[in-house]
């Protein structure tokens, strides 16, 4: 509130959840339609990340954080 910014209230905050669609209860993932194992992680070859701008990723510039 010191900042000025407005406040809202939250009407239906006792309201209850809508039941859940049974038409998207129906939906599979990719990976269950192709019946294979999702891979939490998918390593990138280096060779085909394609750098934007002049900046090395390496590198980093000056600044006020």
């Amino acid at each position: 509130m010191s900042a000025g910014l407005p406040w809202f209230d939250y009407y239906g905050a006792d309201a209850k959840d809508l039941a859940p669609s049974q038409t998207l209860a129906k939906v599979e993932t990719v990976g269950e339609k192709l019946g294979g194992e999702d891979a939490s992680f998918v390593p990138v070859d280096p060779k085909t990340v394609i750098t934007l701008g002049d900046a090395s990723p390496n590198t980093g510039t000056d600044g006020n954080w």
